[in-house]
This record gives structure tokens, sequence and C-alpha cells, in this order.
């Protein structure tokens, strides 16, 4: 259990559930104690390759499992990833696109 953040003195649940989906059967299931998606992903593929007679090849998530040590995970594992970035949606705004504080809108040329 764990002290909501308003402290007002209620305690929540503090556990995360992770499952995993194959044309819309729930194929694999976990519970954790991790908070952030981000950290629970590499246990969960590593349960359900223990559990599982065959390894999925693609994996796909949301934003919040985006991590450098997820990627080297499932590229180490021969698996693809498909992760959407975590700065997507704002990544497509204007204001985003002509901000030139952003390493990727800066031109260079390149010699």
């Amino acid at each position: 259990m764990k002290e909501e953040a308003m402290k007002n003195g209620q305690l929540k649940a503090a556990y995360n559930v992770q499952h995993g989906v194959d044309s819309e059967y729930i194929v694999w299931l976990t519970v954790g104690d991790k908070p952030a998606d981000s950290t629970t992903l590499i246990p969960f593929i590593k349960s359900m390759k223990n559990f599982l007679y065959f390894k999925y090849l693609n994996i796909t998530t949301d934003s919040g499992y985006e991590s450098e040590e997820n990627y080297l995970y499932i590229k180490e594992n021969m698996q693809l990833s498909f992760i959407k970035p975590a700065n997507y949606e704002i990544s497509k705004t204007r204001k985003y696109k002509n901000d030139i504080s952003r390493i990727e809108n800066i031109n260079y040329n390149e010699y």
C-alpha cells in the first residue's frame, strides 16, 4: 500500500498489472510492485519466455515502455520492437517542429 499524493491519509494499492495480448486473447499476465511501465517490460518478457513454448518476434507497446534498456534487450533477443516514442504526439505540432533549440530541428550542411 502507498499513500495518495494528496496526503489525505487514504491508502492506494501499489501494484502494476501487465498483460500480453495476441489476436484479442490475453496470453500472459504479470503483477509487479514497480510503478513505472519502463521497468516492467524486461521481467514480463523473461517470465513469458520461461512458460510459453515459443517466443514472440514482434514486441508492441505504448510510449510508457520506451527506454534504451528495453530497446537493447529486445534487440539482443532478436526480436523487433514497435514502441511508440514518448514525444510522438507533440513532435507533430508546428510549435515543436519550429523550435530551433531541439537537436532534431537544427539544420546543418554535411560536406
